[in-house]
């Protein structure tokens, strides 16, 4: 047995990749779009502004709920990613698990 716990390193992070492609590809857009989102909303009430003015601008109020919308599809993503990590073959020896998903 490899004793690196590095994932790249022992084969690991490929096998992660073509389990759960959607959660990898969820997490930056969620973050970017968290940051940006928060990035708009401080600079607008930097100022005098009221939070109530920030709703009166339809542009922002789209992407607040397009962010609500993509805040949905990240949870379920993770949910789904973590039942299916609840399965006992994630946990067993890593060349076992590598060559039980090999083929899928």
């Amino acid at each position: 047995p490899n004793p690196n716990p590095n994932p790249n390193k022992v084969g690991l992070l490929q096998i992660l990749a073509s389990q759960f492609p959607a959660v990898l590809i969820i997490h930056p857009v969620y973050m970017l779009y968290t940051i940006v989102l928060g990035a708009v909303r401080t600079s607008r009430l930097v100022g005098n502004s009221h939070v109530t003015d920030l709703w009166a601008d339809q542009a922002y109020a789209a992407f607040s709920v397009g962010h609500k919308m993509i805040a949905v599809v990240y949870y379920v993503l993770n949910l789904r990613a973590a039942v299916k990590l609840g399965d006992p073959v994630y946990y067993q020896r890593q060349d076992a698990w590598r060559l039980a998903n090999a083929g899928k």
